[in-house]
């Protein structure tokens, strides 16, 4: 009768000893190694502004794109100078580069984060020659300068940009 209690007191030892080691290595690799956070792939950030020529008035047809690893979408700005880009399936610290060209003034390029580019309002062309009679008016680039708005109205309609997930 002793040998039976001995032998049940070594394996119930065992057992706990067992239980025991396997609890403290999975608390300690959830301690130690936190499970990262997923990044936010299904993030949609609104890349959108206004144009402007350095008298503020808008400027209509500024080609602008934005640029995201390998994959780029482009959008020509309305008559109220607005451009209106979407980039999905993206983590918003990503870094890109977003242009603004438009035939008869300076480029401009920004190299930033799809956050950075997301926060900006407005952007200012400078000519690269003098304005059309009277500063308004089509250039000869196609680029159409419109009297400034009293309030910017964000654009309705926007360009997507999907970047695809890859598993």
């Amino acid at each position: 009768m002793s040998s039976d209690n001995s032998l049940k007191g070594w394996i119930l030892g065992i057992l706990g000893t067992v239980i025991a080691a396997v609890l403290i290595f999975v608390i300690e690799q959830k301690l130690v190694h936190p499970m990262p956070s997923p990044k936010p792939r299904d993030a949609i950030i609104h890349v959108s502004g206004q144009v402007l020529d350095a008298s503020k008035h808008v400027l209509e047809n500024v080609h602008v794109t934005v640029r995201v690893a390998t994959y780029d979408k482009s959008q020509p700005t309305d008559s109220l100078g607005r451009y209106n880009l979407s980039v999905e399936n993206v983590n918003p610290e990503l870094s890109g580069s977003i242009k603004w060209e438009a035939a008869g003034f300076k480029t401009v390029t920004y190299n930033e984060t799809l956050q950075e580019m997301s926060s900006r309002d407005s952007v200012v062309l400078d000519a690269l020659g003098p304005a059309p009679p009277g500063g308004l008016g089509a250039t000869s680039g196609g680029v159409v300068i419109h009297p400034a708005v009293a309030q910017y109205v964000k654009r309705p309609d926007f360009a997507r940009l999907v970047v695809p997930v890859h598993h």
